[in-house]
């Protein structure tokens, strides 16, 4: 049946998060998308218990775990995204 079970509140989660300013939340709001869709898929016989259960224990694993590394990835890509930004105000566009 591929979901459906809760109203796919997988996909909901994984789309507001879009509006969240806050980087580690945002990120934190789509890894638990993924675990609300296993979830889901497992309450319809989609995927079995195993891959739910690896599921949670990857995400516990990210985001219950050390979070310096995480936070200096987050900013590495910020400052990665600024860089960026800031060499298109200089560069010529034809």
């Amino acid at each position: 049946m591929s979901g459906g079970s809760l109203d796919y509140l997988y996909y909901k989660v994984e789309d507001a998060s879009r509006y969240i300013k806050d980087r580690e939340i945002r990120a934190l709001c789509v890894d638990f998308a993924k675990v609300l869709h296993d979830i889901e898929w497992n309450l319809d016989d989609d995927i079995g218990d195993d891959t739910l259960r690896r599921s949670i224990h990857d995400f516990k694993k990210k985001w219950f775990g050390p979070r310096d590394e995480r936070l200096k990835e987050f900013i590495d890509d910020a400052l990665h995204e600024l860089k960026e930004e800031l060499y298109n105000m200089v560069e010529v566009h034809e």
